[in-house]
């Protein structure tokens, strides 16, 4: 699915807040609007990186709900008062409650939290919001992979006709049918071109998971406790050389590698590269059976079982997916 929603305009790049803008709202009046540190880089937790959309609070779940990932595409109004395009980032999740508190107390163990409010008083802005008790999803409301983050240049304005013209208020909207935007998604136009990208430039996080997200570690939880009950004769081990969870018996290796995206093709994508060097790099050997499990919430859809299916076919892949629901 695909999504357009306003950003609050920022002079540097959403990394901290820039100062009030003008015109009536909450960013006007205090100063800053949370989505102001929406591409803060080096907050990451295990990968994901958690921020805030005011257009995802003011919308209806039937255009973001919290188990089915979007890709939404962002704009924001300049000063001039020109429409210009920011970004476009794929799989975007809407957190509820329980997890907008569980990221907020993460970002107070790490210190974060006070560099917001420190970059609040900087820039004389009104810290109550903040340090407002229950007000979680009013400061983190979304999280998102920056490797799925691309940017547009900067001088990507709002053609004549645009949908984003029509669009002043801080909501989720969904693409108009035969938008020009709906061929120039993360998804990619069926067409091929040889013109020069507009995309500006393309995130990766080069930053090691240190920790893990509450999701992981409740997956993490169910899937040893279901694996102990399958195989109570069996060593059940966790963390061992980064592995999520590794099953070995008499006959046969298990490797699990856990991802907590609720999309199975994202789930895939991020986990097959981990598992198989996990598996083989520095030409590992095993003396018994090797298998190789990919875990993820939510089912395989008919496209993403042909897939894993081709991909044990024709490259003798032993992987297998399996549903660990939280």
């Amino acid at each position: 699915m695909l999504r357009i929603c306003r950003l609050v305009w920022n002079k540097n790049n959403w990394h901290r807040p820039s100062g009030p803008p003008k015109g009536k709202g909450f960013a006007e009046n205090n100063g800053y609007g949370f989505e102001e540190w929406l591409f803060r880089s080096e907050w990451i937790i295990d990968s994901w990186r958690y921020s805030f959309l005011q257009g995802v609070n003011t919308s209806s779940k039937d255009l973001m709900g919290e188990r089915k990932p979007v890709d939404i595409i962002l704009f924001t109004i300049r000063p001039d008062k020109k429409r210009c395009y920011v970004a476009q980032i794929r799989s975007v999740e809407r957190l509820n409650d329980r997890r907008s508190q569980e990221a907020l107390v993460a970002f107070k163990q790490r210190g974060w939290y006070d560099t917001m409010k420190m970059e609040i008083q900087a820039v004389k802005g009104n810290d109550s919001v903040l340090v407002t008790p229950g007000n979680a999803r009013n400061i983190l409301n979304v999280r998102f992979r920056l490797e799925n983050v691309r940017f547009y240049s900067p001088d990507t304005f709002a053609r004549p006709n645009d949908p984003i013209k029509k669009y002043s208020r801080y909501q989720i909207h969904a693409v108009p049918k035969h938008s020009h935007l709906t061929s120039n998604t993360l998804r990619n136009s069926t067409s091929d071109s040889t013109d020069l990208p507009e995309v500006l430039s393309f995130h990766r996080c080069a930053i090691l998971p240190l920790d893990y997200t509450p999701e992981h570690k409740r997956i993490q939880a169910k899937l040893m406790k279901e694996l102990k009950s399958e195989y109570p004769s069996a060593r059940i081990s966790r963390e061992d050389e980064f592995i999520d969870v590794k099953v070995q018996t008499e006959q046969e290796i298990i490797l699990f590698e856990i991802k907590s995206d609720l999309e199975p093709k994202t789930v895939i994508r991020n986990a097959l590269g981990q598992i198989l060097e996990y598996a083989y790099y520095s030409g590992k050997q095993y003396q018994l059976f090797l298998s190789l499990v990919i875990v993820g919430r939510n089912p395989l859809s008919s496209k993403d079982e042909i897939y894993l299916n081709r991909l044990k076919c024709d490259f003798r892949l032993p992987i297998k997916y399996r549903v660990v629901t939280i």
